[in-house]
């Protein structure tokens, strides 16, 4: 994946398939229950705290019911997990699509901070390669405190 720096509130990211995603810190009023925006070439999709909203009404196929506690999350998330425990069901927040969805903010906001026009980045991995890697790699992760310490991996 390439991620492009326009302004410092932009960042477009091109994926190995071609599939281009920017991401751009709008001004809107109300954004409380704002999660994000996507806006793309065919449509937009705002996602919101317990719903979202998108000018493409075929999108809301199969989509599940807003929530009914209002502002928030459908169900709280220890009452979800523990739930799951007992079910052995996969909780509605995965972890593998938490650290999914996760890397991508980071990478956005580390290609920000270091401030370069065009990073690489290796989903394989989970690293930067090419012009800048060193300094972006640096920003993956920071020191422990003693006896928090990470394990060393290979």
């Amino acid at each position: 994946m390439k991620l492009l720096l326009g302004d410092q509130s932009k960042v477009t990211l091109v994926y190995a398939s071609g599939a281009e995603v920017s991401l751009e810190q709008p001004v809107i009023d109300d954004h409380q229950q704002l999660g994000a925006i996507f806006q793309g070439t065919d449509g937009e999709l705002q996602i919101l705290r317990g719903d979202f909203k998108t000018n493409r009404p075929e999108l809301r196929q199969g989509a599940p019911d807003p929530t009914k506690e209002g502002p928030g999350e459908s169900t709280p998330h220890v009452h979800n997990f523990i739930e799951c425990i007992r079910s052995r069901r996969l909780p509605n927040a995965d972890i593998e699509i938490g650290h999914r969805s996760t890397v991508v903010c980071q990478l956005v906001n580390i290609c920000r901070e270091v401030g370069r026009a065009s990073l690489n980045w290796d989903p394989a991995v989970e690293r930067f390669n090419g012009p800048g890697a060193e300094e972006a790699t640096a920003k993956l992760s920071r020191i422990r405190r003693k006896g928090y310490e990470l394990p060393t991996i290979g």
